[in-house]
């Protein structure tokens, strides 16, 4: 029986799930245009075609990033791992890749990671950037100096970076540093290739009611915002949404949701009272430091059934409220399973100084 490669098995799991992906957004686009054209007579449409086909080359350009994908980039000779060649499958299935703590913010705030590291990881971004993909950035660090230190490091190889000031599990406010967005753009922001900063928040309800929430970020001019799609345990609605698409200055931006495809979690709207630790069999160890989530099988069909299996899954929940992409956590779950880490040192969370 020929070898399995268990980097290939993953690149194909998250290949089929970005395939979901894309699929619900070109339904959505088209369920869009049928009721454009409910509005219209006949004389008036045009090429009936004309507007989903306008939808789905929009919807191509921007929509799914991957967070943490370095093994994905890359696959590797099944006699001799050290013999790599480009993913193809993986970086045409995708918008653009972020990486965490590619200059300040390995394993702790503020600290660089080892040389080894960092070339590595460069090596990756490299590959991801000959792929025609956008790279983003985000570092962690609070002194202003470093901070400008990590914007110049980005700028230099041509990356999209933010530096947030905690671990994203707690990133409840926006930077203090600097006052507006790195490299701020007035221009509107309709696909990925644009964006020049982005912001990255994990829970809308620590800004008040979801209508604060979105005039607050509305009030700023970053071209990509990423957020939970809940604030609290309530999805955040379309009104919020929308408003969260606009600058302060007026132009449009991009408003990706955060989706781990990795872990599950007892507070999101898909977990059942039944559920546990081995019940459904797809859910598996808890996540270090968070007792409430849980490692998952993520090639399980049931569990990608949750994900995108339908019109009722997490993805197209994601879509039907507006917005623009989501972005892929949870890609580094596959060490779980492959048992060559310490798992409570590999995801232990990021500490909040250098030692």
């Amino acid at each position: 029986m020929a070898r399995v490669d268990p980097g290939e098995q993953r690149a194909r799991a998250c290949v089929a799930l970005l395939e979901r992906v894309t699929r619900a957004r070109e339904l959505e686009a088209e369920q869009r245009e049928l009721r454009r054209r409910d509005e219209f007579d006949a004389g008036q449409r045009g090429d009936p075609l004309g507007g989903v086909h306008s939808q789905r080359a929009l919807l191509r350009q921007r929509g799914a990033e991957a967070r943490d994908a370095e093994e994905l980039i890359i696959k590797r000779n099944l006699q001799d791992e050290n013999i790599i060649s480009p993913a193809r499958t993986f970086t045409r299935s995708v918008d653009s890749v972020m990486y965490d703590g590619v200059f300040l913010g390995y394993k702790a705030i503020g600290q660089a990671p080892p040389p080894e590291v960092q070339e590595q990881v460069l090596a990756n971004i490299a590959r991801a950037k000959n792929a025609g993909l956008p790279v983003m950035v985000l570092d962690y660090a609070t002194q202003p100096a470093s901070i400008d230190a990590v914007y110049k490091a980005a700028r230099d190889r041509g990356l999209i970076a933010t530096v947030a000031h905690k671990p994203t599990s707690y990133l409840t406010e926006i930077p203090p540093y600097p006052r507006r967005p790195n490299d701020e753009n007035p221009n509107n922001v309709l696909a990925m290739k644009d964006v020049k900063n982005f912001l990255y928040l994990s829970d809308p309800a620590a800004f008040g009611r979801q209508d604060q929430f979105a005039l607050r970020i509305h009030d700023t001019n970053f071209d990509l915002v990423i957020v939970d799609p809940f604030s609290g345990r309530d999805p955040l609605g379309k009104a919020a949404v929308e408003t969260l698409k606009y600058k302060k200055l007026g132009a449009r931006r991009l408003v990706f949701a955060r989706m781990d495809i990795g872990t599950a979690a007892s507070y999101r709207y898909y977990w059942k009272p039944d559920w546990q630790e081995g019940s459904p069999s797809f859910i598996t160890a808890p996540y270090p430091g968070d007792p409430d989530r849980y490692f998952v099988e993520y090639w399980n069909p049931a569990w990608q059934q949750v994900i995108s299996g339908g019109p009722e899954s997490f993805v197209y929940g994601l879509i039907a409220q507006g917005y623009d992409g989501v972005l892929l956590e949870g890609m580094r779950s596959y060490l779980v399973f492959e048992g060559n880490v310490e798992v409570e040192q590999e995801f232990a969370p990021l500490a909040t100084s250098v030692n």
